[in-house]
């Protein structure tokens, strides 16, 4: 290939290459804007990024799981996370055991309702 042939073709390629205004733009015009910009603001608490990286990479139950206790928890504040002595990390919250308990006992417990002979 020709000197003059590989310049062309490299000229090409740096004309063609969107750049960084370019992307964003793209970005923008298909997302919410307000959801950028919470992104953005999210990458800048510290660590935050990294979680959401290891969440991201986990295996698919994994998350399922996380995003089921949390949707379930309904306040995050209310959520404690304490490391066991066996390594395994725990998520607790008061509101979720509350739900869980009354899910328990509507749907089967020991003290369910019994729906043949309970009055509705």
């Amino acid at each position: 290939m020709s000197d003059q042939v590989k310049a062309a073709a490299a000229d090409r390629v740096a004309k063609s290459a969107p750049t960084l205004p370019d992307v964003l733009g793209q970005i923008l015009a298909k997302c919410d804007p307000g959801r950028v910009m919470e992104l953005y603001y999210w990458s800048k608490e510290p660590g935050l990024l990294d979680i959401m990286r290891a969440i991201g990479a986990m295996p698919e139950a994994s998350r399922e799981a996380l995003e089921s206790f949390f949707a379930l928890v309904g306040d995050p504040q209310s959520v404690a996370a304490t490391w066991e002595s066996s390594g395994r990390l725990a998520l607790e919250s008061r509101n979720l055991g509350e739900t869980l308990a009354v899910a328990r006992y509507l749907l089967g417990g020991p003290d369910a309702i019994n729906r043949k002979t309970d009055v509705n």
